[in-house]
């Protein structure tokens, strides 16, 4: 049996949210849900709709581990 993610669950199901806030203000200027893509995969989207929003384009965005690979 493989375990994946949290302990005694063999499996995650469900939906991913991105939230874009600003990090001087704490504004929330974003948000995105996707279905049960990598986090890898959500982050440009998340970024477009920023830019779609504010009119800028973010110059930095921080990320939790799953983003990574």
């Amino acid at each position: 049996m493989h375990l994946k993610g949290k302990a005694q669950k063999k499996y995650e199901f469900g939906n991913k949210v991105s939230i874009v806030y600003t990090l001087n203000t704490g504004v929330i200027v974003g948000a995105m849900g996707f279905r049960n893509q990598y986090d890898g995969h959500t982050l440009e989207g998340a970024l477009d709709q920023h830019e779609k929003l504010s009119g800028k384009r973010a110059k930095r965005a921080t990320v939790n581990r799953g983003y990574r690979g």
